[in-house]
């Protein structure tokens, strides 16, 4: 309200939302949002209305919109849907519009209802939500960022008990939601540069070595009178012919190869994250496809109709291997080749390490065998001692599925990421004042039966059992790393601590009754190395469990059961998440093992070519020498004699290639600095397998026109024109 750079604003908070209308119940993501927010996003709604602000008034009729794919799939595209009156989160609501096929703000949101805000019920400190606005016309984000963070001081100034040390990040929205993908994204585009350049090289060879064997006709031609330009124009369309044929070809394979990438990302990306092939990106490819063929082939068109091919004529086109200014591009061009495709292939390899040190980090449980599903509690539905209840009940249905060795629920899976932070004070010690000053841990809840069915060992002391119950003593558990830096000289066990959602409120008091393992919470690839406290979760009960299932069966045939074990306790609860825990780690990284395999796709798609490139300019090489090496071969050279002679010239080209590639790649890969896990940009490693894996693959290159040189039969040879 006190912004001056902004004309509209708007705050949301997603949150599980459980539709039902005396059917099967179904889980969507929801969002709650201001209706102020729909005048300046944008999209306006296919059928109905959105909200109005009276409707963000506690006390207001409960009002939906649906998204497109619910409006199909659960209502059959029922035209008549306005005003229809349905259950979501156990809440008569009734639908007042259908948004637009594909939106779904801020992410992945499928059903939205108005966010009523009340003071009492939202207090000061409550920053559970989202905010977003629309910047003024001629206002940068920086002055947006001063604004908002001058304001933030000053209610900060007014307010120091909620609001010190709060902070206000400003970011344009598809930044916030992209994250480091971005960065990521613009080294796979360099990447696709770089093999584009290595083709085009390829492209650029083969018309050099066609114009040069072409010599005699393109002479007699400008012999007799034909124009230069003429020449030129005819050998452009043939350059333009093969960009038209290979661009057709790579749309085409482009099309199909879209549908591979989305089936490989094994997670939901926000709805404006769209891999469409529209005519924006045909015109785009098609045009840089065909442009580039007749920029590469400009060259070789002038380098062929050069008036002094009239002398070649003599010669029948034949030259030495290192003589001519064509002979010296296509060798540079080689060069060029074998140092982009070093550069990537670095690149790939640290990628490749960075992701198999990844895989094989120890998270502290034993992964396999397991079973997760998430179950969710509506908080407008279920009260705190509701939600335990239901839990309650549940787990002993799910331990007695027939196989299932071990269960439990948690609040947080084991490399999920799924876990907030928590202030935390310690026995005689005083509430900090403010969050920079307060010791910082994960908090998660879990039932008695955890440790099992992760196979976290316990260190000392006690685990959870069904006693530690509401009616009992509040009891945590610790890990190692929390015993270590807390309690550093004395035995944790039997001292107490508390764990602070926010500051100010009434501490909870649990004693420390064991400690257990070290457990990694956080994604892998965003570590942040924070202790950990584990509460008992029928003593602290939570409205969201991810529940575990260990068994040495087949892990698909549970998910029915588990569904019915859930539904026997309540009906109108489903499951959602179901997945094993495999997936659940190796999820947790998937940006790395995404972008990492396009990136090693790519740069073993540069390895092919430029082998190629250099295969081409050898057997060419070879061809236009072929007299030479008859003449040798009379004089009495070995086949070993020619073997050298051949592929000395191609090792020097790979050499120089390496050479600079190396250059190039020390300064290059600096750019993934913060993208690669346990390895150094500069790994040693790396670059010296690379460099043996292009070198190997550069002399098999160089050998088969060699081994053809050394076959040859010398008087043939020299009969050759």
């Amino acid at each position: 309200q006190q912004a001056t750079t902004l004309e509209g604003f708007g705050t949301t908070s997603t949150a599980t939302m459980i539709l039902s209308d005396g059917e099967k119940p179904d889980r969507y993501l929801g969002a709650f949002i201001t209706a102020d927010a729909f005048s300046f996003l944008g999209a306006k709604p296919v059928l109905g209305r959105t909200f109005r602000a009276d409707e963000d008034q506690k006390g207001a009729t409960p009002v939906a919109l649906l998204g497109y794919e619910i409006w199909q799939n659960h209502f059959g595209s029922d035209a008549n849907i306005i005003g229809r009156v349905v259950t979501i989160n156990g809440k008569r609501v009734t639908v007042v519009g259908v948004m637009p096929k594909g939106w779904r703000f801020p992410e992945a949101s499928d059903l939205w209802m108005p966010l009523q805000l009340e003071e009492k019920e939202n207090p000061r400190g409550n920053f559970n939500f989202a905010c977003f606005a629309k910047m003024k016309r001629g206002v940068s984000i920086e002055q947006v960022r001063a604004e908002l963070q001058a304001i933030a001081a000053r209610i900060a100034a007014d307010h120091p008990q909620t609001n010190t040390g709060g902070s206000v990040r400003v970011k344009f929205f598809r930044e916030e939601a992209v994250k480091d993908a971005k960065t990521l994204t613009l080294l796979l585009m360099g990447a696709v540069l770089f093999v584009h350049l290595i083709a085009c090289s390829n492209v650029a060879n083969l018309l050099l070595a066609r114009g040069a064997s072409r010599a005699r006709e393109i002479g007699i031609r400008l012999a007799l009178g034909a124009g230069r330009r003429v020449i030129v124009r005819q050998l452009l369309s043939e350059s333009l012919v093969l960009g038209i044929v290979g661009s057709a070809l790579g749309l085409l394979l482009a099309i199909w190869g879209i549908d591979l990438v989305m089936r490989a990302i094994p997670v939901e990306l926000p709805y404006w994250i769209r891999f469409d092939f529209d005519w924006r990106v045909f015109t785009f490819a098609l045009g840089l496809g065909v442009g580039s063929a007749v920029l590469f082939g400009l060259f070789p068109a002038l380098q062929a109709s050069r008036p002094q091919l009239v002398d070649a004529i003599k010669e029948g086109g034949r030259s030495g291997i290192g003589g001519g200014k064509g002979q010296r591009v296509r060798n540079g061009l080689v060069v060029a080749e074998v140092a982009l495709a070093l550069v990537l292939l670095v690149g790939a390899g640290l990628m490749l390490r960075s992701f198999l040190k990844l895989q094989a980090t120890d998270i502290g449980i034993d992964p396999s065998h397991t079973l997760t599903f998430r179950v969710g509690l509506p908080p407008s539905q279920f009260k705190q001692e509701d939600a335990g209840r239901f839990f309650t009940a549940l787990m002993p249905q799910v331990a007695t599925i027939p196989g299932v060795e071990s269960s439990a629920a948690t609040t947080s899976l084991p490399a999920s990421g799924n876990i907030g932070v928590s202030a935390l004070i310690l026995e005689g010690e005083p509430e900090p004042q403010q969050l920079q000053n307060a010791r910082l841990a994960h908090g998660l809840s879990i039932t008695p039966g955890y440790l099992a069915t992760c196979h976290i060992p316990l260190l000392r002391g006690r685990d959870f059992t069904v006693a530690d119950n509401k009616d009992g003593q509040r009891v945590v558990l610790i890990d190692d790393a929390a015993a270590r830096k807390w309690f550093p000289n004395i035995d944790p066990i039997g001292h107490q601590l508390a764990l602070l959602e926010k500051l100010g409120e009434l501490p909870k008091w649990g004693t420390i009754v064991g400690i257990v393992h070290n457990v990694i919470y956080d994604r892998l690839t965003e570590r942040r190395e924070f202790p950990c406290v584990y509460v008992a979760q029928y003593q602290n009960p939570d409205w969201f469990m991810s529940v575990m299932l260990r068994t040495k069966t087949d892990l698909t045939a549970f998910a029915n059961l588990a569904r019915t074990a859930v539904l026997a306790v309540n009906k109108e609860i489903p499951i959602y998440k179901v997945k094993t825990m495999d997936q659940v780690v190796t999820e947790s990284f998937w940006e790395r093992r995404f972008f990492g395999t396009l990136f090693t796709v790519f740069a073993g798609l540069a390895l092919f070519l430029a082998a190629i490139g250099l295969y081409g300019v050898m057997a060419y090489s070879v061809r236009q020498r072929t007299q030479e090496i008859g003449v040798r071969m009379a004089l009495g050279a070995q086949a070993a004699d020619v073997l050298r002679l051949v592929t000395g010239h191609g090792i020097r080209l790979i050499a120089l290639g390496l050479a600079i590639g190396v250059i190039f790649a020390f300064f290059l890969t600096r750019l993934l600095q913060g993208n690669l896990e346990g390895v150094s940009v500069h790994d040693p490693l790396s670059f010296g397998i690379v460099s043996a894996v292009l070198l190997i693959v550069g002399l098999l290159a160089c050998y088969l026109p060699a081994r053809t040189a050394t076959q040859l039969d010398p008087v043939e040879a020299l009969r050759y024109q």
